[in-house]
C-alpha cells in the first residue's frame, strides 16, 4: 500500500510561528457538520495554517454529506489528518470514507473503523447503493493509495477493524495516544495537496505548532443538534399530523401554520440514503453478524502506541 505521506526529512528546529487548525466532528454527519469542515478548509487556506487536524468520532451519516466532504478532502490546499479519537471512539460507517480521503489518518488506542454498508431510511440494506458506495470507497483508497480490499469490504462486508489491526493492515497511517505524539511524528513529512489536475508537494511542519480551534458557535452547535435524524424525523411527524388536523380545527388556521414550520424546516438529514450505523441506531435492530466481522489480521512486527520516527512505511503517493 503506497504511504498517504512520502518518508520524512531530517527534522530542523520547529517553526514557533506556525499554526495548525483543527475542529471536532462528533455525532452523524449531516449536512451542517460537512459545511463546517468546508468553511474550515477555506480558512486554512486562507491564513495559510501548516495543515488541519480533524478529530473524528462518528457512527455514520447520510451519503450525500459524505460525498461533500470527501470532494473538499481531496481537493484541500493543506494537508488534512484525520485522528479518530478519544478511545472508545469510531470511525463507522461514512466515517470510514472520511479517513481513507485524508493525507494522514490516525487513531488513538482503543478505537476503531466500523462497517459502512449502507441502509435506507427504513434500516434494510441500499441493494444496489451498496455497489455503487462500494465503488466510492475503492476509488477514495485509490486517489490516496491506500488498501482497497479494506474499502470494498467495509461496505460489501460489514468489516470492522481496532486501532492495532488496522495500523498493521495500513488502513491507517498510524496510532498516538495523544495530539502532541501525533503532530511530532507527523512533522516534517511531504505531503501532495490540491485537485488531481493542479497537485503539488509540500512539507508542513506541525510539531510545536500552535493550535487554533474552529469552532462550530452556537448557532452551528443548535443546527447540528436539529439535523440529527432522529429529532427530524420527529418534527416531520408532529408537523405531519398538525397539517392532517387543521381541517378539523377551529380558529384561523393555526395549526396549519405549526405543522408547515417543522416540515418546511426538516434538514435532509430525513433522507433515506444513509449509512449503517447512523440508521442502526436510529431506524434497525442490532447488528448482524457480517457488521461485526472482523478483516484478516497478519502479524507485524511493531508494537507499541505510536510508531517510531522514519519507521512509517510509505508506499503510498500521492
Amino acid at each position: 500500500m503506497l504511504g498517504r505521506l512520502l518518508a520524512a526529512p531530517a527534522v530542523s528546529a520547529a517553526q514557533s510561528s506556525s499554526t495548525l487548525l483543527t475542529m471536532r466532528i462528533d455525532g452523524p454527519l449531516t449536512p451542517v457538520v460537512a459545511d463546517h469542515l468546508e468553511k474550515g478548509l477555506r480558512t486554512a487556506e486562507r491564513d495559510g495554517h501548516q495543515a488541519v487536524l480533524v478529530e473524528l468520532d462518528t457512527p455514520g451519516g447520510l451519503l450525500e454529506s459524505t460525498r461533500k466532504i470527501v470532494q473538499d478532502v481531496l481537493a484541500s490546499e493543506v494537508p488534512v489528518i484525520v485522528y479518530v479519537t478519544p478511545s472508545g471512539a469510531s470511525a463507522a460507517s461514512a466515517g470510514a470514507c472520511i479517513a481513507l480521503s485524508a493525507h494522514a489518518a490516525a487513531m488513538a488506542p482503543g478505537t476503531h473503523v466500523a462497517a459502512g454498508t449502507p441502509v435506507t431510511g427504513k434500516g434494510k440494506e441500499g441493494g444496489k447503493l451498496v455497489y455503487d458506495v462500494a465503488a466510492f470507497a475503492v476509488s477514495i483508497a485509490e486517489r490516496r493509495g491506500s488498501t482497497t480490499n479494506f474499502a470494498r469490504g467495509t461496505v460489501r462486508d460489514g468489516s470492522s477493524v481496532s486501532d492495532q489491526a488496522a495500523r498493521r493492515s495500513d488502513v491507517v497511517d498510524l496510532v498516538a495516544p495523544s495530539r502532541d505524539p501525533l503532530l511530532t511524528e507527523l512533522d516534517g513529512r511531504r505531503a501532495v495537496v490540491g485537485p488531481e489536475d493542479a497537485e503539488r508537494e509540500i512539507v508542513p511542519r506541525t510539531a510545536g505548532t500552535q493550535i487554533v480551534e474552529h469552532e462550530p458557535g452556537f448557532f452551528g452547535e443548535l443546527r447540528q443538534l436539529l439535523a440529527r435524524p432522529e429529532l427530524a424525523y420527529l418534527f416531520l411527524s408532529i408537523g405531519t399530523l398538525a397539517v392532517i388536523c387543521e381541517p378539523a380545527s377551529t380558529g384561523m388556521g393555526s395549526a396549519g401554520v405549526i405543522g408547515v414550520i417543522p416540515v418546511s424546516g426538516t434538514p435532509p438529514s430525513s433522507s433515506p440514503c444513509r449509512w449503517r450505523h447512523c440508521a442502526w441506531s436510529t431506524c434497525s435492530g442490532p447488528p448482524t453478524r457480517h457488521q461485526v466481522a472482523r478483516a484478516p489480521q497478519r502479524p507485524h512486527p511493531r508494537s507499541g502506541p505510536c510508531v517510531p520516527q522514519g519507521e512509517l512505511p510509505s508506499p503510498r503517493h500521492r
